[in-house]
Parts: structure tokens; sequence; C-alpha cells
């Protein structure tokens, strides 16, 4: 599909701020052509989620003008902008116990005459989006039943059965894990192309915008720091300028886009060989990149888990030369990878599970951690309080969490804390019966600056 060069959003000289203070959005120009996907990039409270609400409506009063499909938005009623603009938010709630069938065809209002009901081609379209969505099973359900990526994903099906010729995506991957984050992104990608929508989204993650964006914007300070392609925009220098990071820039093999990975260094001198661990660590998601980066500095070998071919970690782990296991990422994992992965773990000193999203497709990772225990490795669970939030497995994997640290695994705060107790045995770790060791808070402080400065 060839993009075409008529603007169907058109930004001028916008400016917005809260109760007349500091300028949110401080003078932006841009246009977004029709069926272009525009990734929208920066740092929190760049501005990025404001400049989003106003193109979506939801905040009216701005300086300069937003102009969709050459009309003023401050012209449009609200039955007009949802005929054209479908909205994905990054969290959606309800006070009602509505069925999941009902919430996406609350998307048809726009579509029919005041008071007339849902006809059957409105229910069509709507199983039709639920299905796109994998959300079809789930439509006689309540909406408060379902998990947060369900409800995700059922709001994603709505925007669809809208159907409009502008999508705004609001981190639309947030509450997936990551075989659902991949399939969402495909889907949505493919529908752009094949309907001519036109896609406008917020991402945290810049491997997903790369992936599937035609053009970035990023933004920095409520301005437009940087516009372009995605090989154009996420440059080494733009990232460091605008998120303070230090990053590598490759070229994705599988899929001849870009792909970004975490570099970091600092000059603190690796340990002696004597303290120097085999550490085996459950990755995935870009959740191990820094992890993987401060325990090979401190002269740690390193193995990692099944990553996918396209996940952050993986590409960190080839760069650090850390061995691994590789696997598709749409396929579950196999026997024998679960079998290597496990080998892995028999060389290792210990464990560490890193902030991983669980989901069905990386649980075999999660499961894999008993066998260390069985083993008698030391096991820990960086940020181990907050485990629930990211079981994407109807509670199994939270289940098998519990059941982890019944059998010996510990519970440590962060990536630094893990690191000074490798070093020094003088910081906090939680067991199964909240029994502490050697806590020292101050030290804890002046060391984790040191690691993470």
């Amino acid at each position: 599909m060839t993009i075409n060069t008529n603007p169907v959003i058109e930004v001028k000289n916008l400016y917005y701020s809260y109760n007349n203070q500091t300028n949110i959005i401080n003078g932006i120009n841009f246009k977004v052509n029709e069926g272009e996907f525009v990734g929208l990039l920066g740092p929190n409270g760049a501005g990025k989620t404001t400049l989003f609400n106003i193109i979506s409506g939801i905040l009216p009063f701005y300086k300069g003008s937003v102009s969709i499909f050459n009309k003023n938005l401050k012209k449009m009623n609200y039955k007009e902008r949802a005929n054209i603009i479908g909205v994905v938010p990054q969290e959606s709630t309800s006070n009602f116990n509505f069925k999941n069938i009902d919430i996406v065809l609350m998307s048809r209002i726009c579509k029919k005459p005041q008071f007339a009901n849902e006809d059957q081609n409105d229910y069509k379209i709507a199983l039709n989006a639920m299905k796109l969505t994998k959300t079809d099973h789930l439509a006689k359900k309540g909406y408060m039943e379902i998990s947060g990526g369900e409800k995700q994903r059922v709001i994603i099906a709505q925007a669809i059965a809208q159907e409009t010729k502008i999508l705004l995506l609001d981190e639309p991957t947030s509450n997936l894990d990551i075989n659902f984050q991949i399939e969402i992104m495909q889907m949505i990608s493919k529908i752009s192309k094949n309907s001519n929508i036109t896609i406008v989204g917020i991402f945290h993650d810049m491997n997903i915008a790369a992936q599937y964006s035609d053009r970035i914007i990023l933004i920095s300070d409520g301005k437009i720091f940087a516009e372009g392609l995605p090989s154009e925009v996420l440059t080494p220098y733009n990232i460091k300028s605008v998120y303070n990071a230090n990053v590598i820039v490759e070229k994705n093999p599988f899929t001849n886009k870009i792909f970004i990975i975490p570099y970091y260094n600092d000059h603190c001198l690796p340990l002696s060989p004597e303290k120097r661990k085999k550490i085996h660590v459950i990755a995935g998601g870009g959740s191990g990149s820094y992890l993987f980066n401060i325990l090979v500095r401190d002269g740690h070998k390193l193995s990692t888990c099944i990553l996918s071919s396209i996940d952050t970690d993986t590409r960190t782990a080839l760069r650090l030369g850390i061995e691994m296991v590789k696997s598709d990422h749409h396929i579950a994992l196999e026997e024998e990878s679960i079998r290597k992965n496990e080998d892995l773990i028999c060389k290792s000193d210990i464990v560490v599970v890193g902030r991983v999203l669980f989901g069905e497709i990386n649980y075999s990772n999660l499961e894999s951690v008993k066998k260390a225990l069985k083993l008698k490795k030391e096991v820990y669970f960086i940020d181990g309080k907050n485990f629930k939030k990211r079981d994407f497995t109807g509670g199994k994997a939270s289940q098998l969490y519990t059941e982890l640290l019944k059998m010996g695994a510990k519970e440590i705060e962060t990536e630094e804390e893990f690191v000074l107790f490798l070093r020094n045995k003088d910081i906090s770790v939680t067991n199964n019966n909240k029994e502490t060791i050697n806590l020292n808070n101050n030290k804890i402080f002046l060391d984790a600056q040191a690691i993470i400065n």
C-alpha cells in the first residue's frame, strides 16, 4: 500500500498548559498522512498523552489548531469525531459489569440514529472484532470478571468495531504479555495497511515503535525533538539527548528494521575471580538487558533462558556473548528448548528471575526455576513483591511463585541490590519466612547510586 500525501491530521502551532502554568505542549507542528502509522515517543512528562488527548477531543481548550480531514477539530461534535477517530486508552475502567460483547457494541452507537438499537450487522461487526483480538470466547462474560490484559484486548476490539479512518493508540500493549503484544501489533498493522486506516500511537517500547511505525515523532519538553523514519530518529545521539540513556542501534537480521539495545557502563572494577559467579538469568521482553550489563560488568559468567529472536534481551545477550536458548516467538516452548534451558541452569551457581511478564508462551521459563531449587541452587526474584502484576496466566504463575518461595527462593528489591548482595552480602534478602539478613540502608543507597551513575 502506498501512503497518500493527503494529511488527515494537521497540527499547527499547538500550545497547552494546565491551570495557565508552564506549557505542556509548546509550539508543536506536524502532519499525519492518510494510511500512515506514526509512533509518538518521548520520556514521561514530555507531553505525549496531552497531545494524544487533544487530538482525540478530550482536551478542547488549547491554543493553535488541529484539523481532521481539513476540518477544525473544535467545530466537530462528539458524533462526528467518533465516526472518524477511534481511541484505545492505556487503561479503561467500568463501574458496571457489562458483558464484553456489549462493551464492544457501544462503539457502534456513533453509526446509528438517535435511540436506534443495534442490529444483526452491528453484532456481526462486533463479534468479528472480538475474533481478531481473540476475545470472542469472553463475549458473554462480564467486563469486571476478566484480567487486565483481556480488558485491553476487548477495548482494542471496541475500537476496531467502531470502523473509523483514524485509530489513536495510547500504549496499546502495556497490559499484554509478549505473545499478545506481537499478535495485537501485527493485527493492527495489517488492518491499517489493508483498510488504509491512519494510526497514531504512543509507545514506551522503542523497538515496537521502530518495528511497526512508518514514521516516528520524538517529543521532549513539549516540543518535537526529531521527526522522520525510525532509522533517522532513533539514533544513539537522539536517544541520549532525550532519554539520557546509552544505546546501540543495529539492524534486526530477521526483520531488517532497526533494533535498539540498552548499553550500560560505569567505571567500577570487576570483582576478584573468587567472587565471580555463574548466573542464569530468567529474562524476556527487555526485562533482563540492564541486569545482563551490570552483572557482566562485575565479571560474572551469565547464561539466560529461552528467548524469542526479536526480543530486546536476545540482542543484548548476543552483544554481550551470553549463552542462551533462542526460540521462535510464536511457537510454544518445545521440549528440546526446555531441556537446553535446564542444562544451563545445572551449570549455574545462582538463578535470578528479572521483572518478567509471564504468559503461556514463556511459562516454562518459570517452571524451570523449580529444577534449580531441587538442585539446591540459590534463586532470587527481582521485585518479587509485585510478581502478581506480571502474571498473565490467570493466576497459574503466581501459584507457582508461592510454591517456589516455600522451596527456598528469595525476594530482592532491585537489580542494583542484587549486584550489591553478590559483592558484599550486606543487603536485605527476604525469604518465605520474611527473614532478612544484614540490612544496611545507608550503604545500599550509596552503592546503588554508584552503580547507576
